[in-house]
């Protein structure tokens, strides 16, 4: 099977996304955070558990979904870009939303007749909805933000409420839009992991893992979502 990422710079890596794109783990930042090959993230992580294909790497350092920006995830132009060498995905992995939460990006609108992708739930919704217009035989899973935490700082506070915007609120609309488009829910926050990182944001080789293993708690119980014959142990 062919997996597609669709993300921002937590799923970056140099040699692995679409040219031009910003990509945050380049060679220095990989090395500052202990990655030594793309098989240390948290994709390809997943993606060699299940002896799967990567289609498209279509993450990009900086994205948000929300903006009318070329590389917010609500473009349709960024969405083409999930094909990969002319072969459609079967399954595209959502994880997306951390800059929209740290740049305060507001939920509503508060006319619910607007639809304005300046706000998260009309940008996730057109997200969503051009996906399955673009690709209406791929699956699409939903990934909800994950909590960091730094290993080497325990006086680091993860912020649940920035900018005014609860952090839940965030991962409520991912839920809530998934539901409402027919796709997978990956609800990865309830897993009982946070990822371990540097700068409050971007996983070390550690915190790449834990990710892995809260994407695959997740996938484990839509069995849907993977038709195979791997059985594995879940980690």
């Amino acid at each position: 099977m062919k997996i597609s990422i669709l993300g921002d710079s937590i799923s970056t890596y140099q040699g692995y996304n679409p040219v031009g794109y910003s990509v945050f783990y380049n060679e220095e930042m990989q090395k500052k955070n202990g990655l030594e090959s793309v098989n240390d993230t948290w994709w390809k992580q997943l993606i060699n558990y299940y002896n799967f294909d990567l289609c498209s790497n279509n993450s990009y350092s900086g994205s948000q979904v929300s903006k009318k920006y070329k590389h917010s995830t609500n473009n349709i132009e960024r969405i083409k870009l999930l094909k990969g060498n002319n072969e459609d995905p079967d399954i595209v992995l959502i994880y997306i939303g951390c800059n929209d939460y740290i740049r305060g990006t507001k939920i509503k609108h508060n006319n619910l007749f607007s639809h304005d992708i300046n706000y998260f739930y009309d940008a996730y919704d057109e997200m969503l909805k051009n996906i399955k217009k673009l690709f209406p035989n791929t699956k699409i899973v939903c990934g909800t933000l994950m909590k960091s935490y730094i290993l080497d700082y325990d006086k680091f506070i993860f912020p649940e409420n920035y900018c005014g915007i609860p952090f839940e609120e965030y991962n409520n609309t991912i839920k809530d839009l998934a539901n409402k488009n027919n796709c997978f829910i990956a609800d990865l926050n309830n897993q009982g992991l946070r990822y371990d990182t540097h700068d409050g944001t971007h996983p070390t080789k550690l915190g790449h893992m834990e990710m892995c293993r809260a994407w695959i708690r997740c996938l484990a119980k839509e069995p849907k979502i993977f038709e195979t014959n791997n059985k594995k142990t879940i980690i």
